[in-house]
């Protein structure tokens, strides 16, 4: 790799908290044979499948939702809980999957908890190893993916989307209109907007 890839690799590390997918990865000439020696020894870690932390230690909050992200893809945006908890709607619970919102044709598949391991060549030490990295990724899709987002970092469904996504999960009407109250109430959502998206929204 160049010192033009090196560059680039560094801008994507800065842009995304220290985060890379195998793809970009491969675009720049990094094959997977580098890659997987990277992470046999311990430098780099698996957080999904084929999204790598460039760090060994603990994720922060912030590395959690942009490696969920980057499994998505790039019109992936977050929903359901975790944008309630991003909204101020409901408290953040870190041992929840991150939830994510694709268009409709996408082939993610939902993933399973990521655990703390060392690499097969590892010399260093994993903090608290079989412990959980990454909790775990619920991907949703939508049809009407294109209106339900709203422009900002982390990109997230907004704030009576993600109202009505919650409430449309609960498993009774009762539940739902709960939830649909609390939301609502916790994100200071108009009911004009919540009423607007009703109408929207098959």
């Amino acid at each position: 790799m160049g010192d033009g890839g090196e560059r680039e690799l560094q801008h994507l590390f800065d842009e995304y908290a220290g985060l890379v997918t195998q793809t970009r990865l491969t675009c720049l000439g990094l094959g997977r044979g580098r890659v997987r020696h990277l992470l046999d020894t311990g430098r780099w870690q698996r957080v999904l499948q084929g999204v790598y932390s460039v760090t060994s230690g603990p994720l922060t909050r912030t590395m959690v939702l942009e490696a969920a992200l980057l499994y998505g893809g790039g019109a992936a945006v977050l929903s359901h809980r975790t944008a309630a908890e991003e909204w101020g709607m409901l408290p953040v619970d870190d041992t929840e999957p991150v939830h994510i919102t694709v268009p409709v044709g996408r082939s993610a598949l939902p993933q399973h908890p990521t655990l703390r391991c060392a690499g097969r060549k590892s010399e260093l030490p994993v903090p608290e190893p079989n412990s959980v990295l990454h909790p775990g990724v619920v991907v949703h899709r939508s049809r009407a993916h294109a209106h339900i987002a709203v422009d900002r970092r982390p990109p997230c469904t907004t704030k009576a989307d993600t109202a009505l996504d919650l409430a449309t999960a609960q498993t009774t009407a009762h539940d739902a209109y709960l939830s649909l109250i609390a939301t609502v109430t916790n994100g200071n959502i108009r009911l004009t907007d919540v009423r607007r998206r009703l109408e929207e929204r098959p």
